[in-house]
């Protein structure tokens, strides 16, 4: 568990629009520090225990959600 994180205490998730061209992305992330919620294949992390980013309502690990949302607007 991040350190940020409170047991009971819900993290504060900011919303933002990811856009591709035409296409725009509703996204929200939480409010922790960037080191922690960025997954960096870093050797001492685990990638199930970083935060999501939550794109269009659908919950992503950070460090697929923008690739997903490029190849969706590369298909169209």
């Amino acid at each position: 568990m991040p350190a940020a994180v409170q047991p009971g205490v819900p993290a504060r998730r900011f919303s933002f629009d990811l856009a591709f061209g035409e296409l725009v992305f509703e996204g929200d992330m939480q409010g922790f520090p960037i080191e922690q919620v960025r997954f960096t294949d870093a050797e001492d992390q685990n990638i199930w225990d970083s935060s999501r980013l939550y794109i269009d309502g659908a919950s992503w690990v950070w460090r697929y959600a923008v690739g997903v949302c490029r190849a969706y607007t590369e298909q169209t």
